[in-house]
């Protein structure tokens, strides 16, 4: 699945859960986010997440950028690895945030988060931070968009499902969390905007898991990222 019309940009934000059912042999390599231009894995591009098998690998996974001249500006390095599997058979919640900054300057940010895991944190001053050239935009985001099947035996499957996508040009949302605080919650439902301003937000709430008559906890998470840690107890309705 791949979203198109995503050029110009200054940020993006990426929200879903993914139910991953591997057979066969461990594949070599499966990507699960993949920003790039307008064509499919053409330059430029930021790999959010490229996953390497076998699940049990500590260090199985890792992010880069190229721009347009085939340039991969040190994100290619070992610090760039990340650990972590698949976690397959169950729903599991990903996040990825991408500030694009200056052109040619390390002023960007990228972020990824699978379940309560930060798996990627680039920041400024960083040379993974530079995420933009001139004359050089991202234009679709591709929701897996590969899977090798060319080495291992029994020849490695797949089946991958999404859900609950949510995707935004800011971190500002309203979530409904199932824990009194923001670290404890292990569950989350993203709630759908109708309208925003500095004092408040108005959303249709979207029940998603939480049963009616249960308490949820109310979570806002502003433009740069902070979020209530304490969150704010409500009754689900019918």
């Amino acid at each position: 699945m791949s979203l198109h019309g995503l050029s110009g940009l200054d940020d993006l934000y990426f929200h879903g859960y993914y139910y991953a059912v591997p057979s066969g042999a461990p594949t070599r390599n499966t990507k699960l986010l993949f920003l790039s231009g307008p064509e499919a894995w053409g330059l430029p591009e930021l790999r959010f997440h490229d996953m390497y098998f076998p699940d049990s690998a500590e260090e199985s996974g890792h992010n880069q950028f190229g721009n347009c001249d085939g340039g991969y500006d040190g994100t290619d390095e070992d610090d760039n690895w990340h650990g972590g599997g698949l976690y397959p058979n169950q729903w599991v919640r990903m996040e990825a945030y991408a500030h694009f900054g200056t052109a040619g300057q390390p002023d960007g940010s990228v972020w990824l988060q699978r379940r309560t895991e930060t798996m990627v944190d680039r920041g400024p001053e960083s040379p993974e931070a530079v995420l933009r050239n001139d004359g050089c935009d991202y234009e679709q985001l591709l929701v897996w968009s590969y899977h090798a099947d060319d080495e291992g035996s029994p020849t490695p499957g797949l089946e991958l499902y999404w859900d609950e996508i949510y995707v935004d040009n800011t971190q500002a949302r309203v979530e409904l969390g199932n824990g009194s605080t923001w670290t404890s919650s292990t569950h989350f439902e993203i709630q759908l905007p109708t309208a925003w301003d500095d004092s408040s937000a108005t959303v249709t709430v979207r029940r998603g898991v939480f049963a009616p008559g249960s308490t949820a906890y109310v979570y806002l998470v502003n433009r740069d990222g902070t979020v209530n840690e304490q969150g704010f107890p409500v009754t689900i309705g019918e």
